[in-house]
C-alpha cells in the first residue's frame, strides 16, 4: 500500500510541477501578478442595454471576468457631473482600479490629490492635456478605420452629400471626422460631408432627430456616426438609407450598411487590467493601433462594386503595412493649410488642434 501511494505521489509531482509552471507563465502574461478576485469598476457613460459602447463594454467585461477571475462593479449612465460622486462611491468600496468608459473630460477628476494619495489608478479614452501619476490612457487609434469608412461611404453615395453625427466635439470626435472626410475625398473629389451634433447623451430622440436634420434639409443620402449607441445605424435602417456601422449591434448584416468599425473591447480591458495591475504607477498611453487584434473593418456591402471593394482592401493592406495616408497638402476648412507638400500630419495634430479638413460642413 505505502509503495502504491509513493508511485502515485511520483507519477502525480511532474504534473503538479507543470501545473505550477503554468500558473506563473499565466501571471506574468497577465502583467506579472495574479488579478483573481479583484474587484475593477467599469464606469459607463450609457446604458449596457443601448447596444453599441456600453453593451459592447459590458459584454467583454463579461469575458474578461471569466478567463481572468476578477469581478467587474459596474456603475452606467454616469454623466459628467456625477462622475466624480461615481468615483467617490467606489473608493469607498475600497475599489481602486477603475476603467472610465467614455471619452468625457477627466481632468478635474485626475486632478484630485487624494486620488494618488490613495493609491487610486484609472484607466480611460480620455486623451489629457498634462498625464498625470496614476492615469493609463487606452489610446484607440481610430483614424484609419474612418478613412476607409470615408473613402466606402464616397464610393457608395449617389449625390455626393454623406451625413455624419457625433455627440461632442473632443479631440477624436474631430480626428475621426477629418479622417473620415479625407477618405471620402480621396474616393471621391468634391464629395461634401456634413457634420450635425446630437445633444447631451440620455435626452431621448436627439441622435434620431440629427439623422433626421440631415436627411431632410441637408438631403444627404448616408450616414456615418462615432456615438456611444448605435440609434443612427437604427434610424438609418428606418429611413432606408446607407450607413456605415459602429461596433457590433443587431442586423448587422442588413445590405444597407457599407461597412462596419469593430474593436475588440476584449483585449482592451486585458490591456487596461493588465497596466493597472503593474507595479510602476506612472502615467501611461496603451496604443491600439488599426489592424492589430482590437480595430478592424467589418465586411463591405452597401451597394459597393468589386472594383470598389478590391480598392478598399488594398489600401486597408497598405495601412497595416504602415503606408501614410495623411500626407501631402491638406487644408482645413478655412483654408489653411495644416500640412504641406512631402510631409505627414501626425496623430498629434490631428488630437490637439480644433480644426476640421477641407469639405466639411458643421450644420445645426
Amino acid at each position: 500500500m505505502i509503495k502504491c501511494r509513493i508511485l502515485h505521489i511520483a507519477l502525480a509531482l511532474p504534473l503538479l510541477i507543470s501545473a505550477c509552471i503554468f500558473l506563473y507563465l499565466m501571471q506574468q502574461e497577465d502583467g506579472g501578478k495574479a488579478i483573481s478576485n479583484e474587484k475593477v469598476a467599469l464606469v459607463l457613460p450609457g446604458k449596457t442595454s443601448d447596444q453599441g459602447w456600453n453593451r459592447a463594454l459590458f459584454a467583454a467585461s463579461a469575458k474578461v471576468e471569466q478567463d481572468l477571475g476578477v469581478k467587474f462593479v459596474y456603475l452606467q449612465d454616469v454623466s459628467a457631473d456625477d462622475l466624480q460622486n461615481a468615483v467617490s462611491a467606489m473608493r469607498n468600496q475600497r475599489i481602486t482600479k477603475i476603467i472610465m468608459g467614455s471619452f468625457k473630460d477627466l481632468s478635474l477628476l485626475l486632478s484630485q490629490k487624494h486620488s494618488a494619495k490613495e493609491g487610486v489608478r484609472y484607466a480611460g479614452f480620455y486623451t489629457p492635456k498634462d498625464y498625470v501619476y496614476g492615469y493609463t490612457e487606452l489610446r484607440l487609434d481610430l483614424e484609419y478605420a474612418y478613412y476607409l469608412a470615408g473613402f466606402a461611404a464616397a464610393r457608395a453615395s449617389k449625390n455626393g452629400r454623406i451625413g455624419f453625427v457625433i455627440e461632442n466635439f473632443e479631440p477624436l470626435s474631430k480626428a475621426v471626422v477629418n479622417a473620415f472626410v479625407m477618405g471620402a475625398r480621396r474616393a471621391v473629389s468634391g464629395i461634401m460631408v456634413f457634420v450635425t451634433r446630437s445633444d447631451e447623451l440620455g435626452h431621448k430622440g436627439t441622435a434620431e432627430a440629427a439623422c433626421d436634420r440631415l436627411l431632410d434639409i441637408w438631403t444627404v443620402d448616408s450616414l456615418a456616426y462615432f456615438a456611444s449607441n448605435n440609434a443612427i445605424s437604427r434610424r438609418a435602417r428606418m429611413r432606408g438609407v446607407h450607413y456605415v456601422g459602429f461596433l457590433d449591434g443587431p442586423n448587422t448584416a442588413s445590405n444597407l450598411m457599407i461597412t462596419q468599425i469593430k474593436i475588440s473591447f476584449e483585449n482592451v480591458l486585458r490591456q487596461a487590467l493588465k497596466a493597472l495591475n503593474d507595479d510602476e504607477n506612472s502615467a501611461k498611453i496603451l496604443d491600439f493601433p488599426f489592424g492589430d487584434q482590437s480595430i478592424s473593418m467589418g465586411a463591405y456591402g452597401g451597394d459597393l462594386d468589386d472594383e470598389d471593394i478590391k480598392q478598399l482592401r488594398v489600401l486597408d493592406r497598405q495601412m497595416r503595412e504602415g503606408y501614410a495616408v495623411f500626407q501631402g497638402n491638406i487644408y482645413d476648412n478655412d483654408g489653411n493649410e495644416r500640412c504641406h507638400r512631402g510631409q505627414t500630419l501626425d496623430r498629434n495634430a490631428f488630437l490637439g488642434k480644433s480644426w476640421f479638413v477641407e469639405g466639411t460642413y458643421l450644420v445645426p
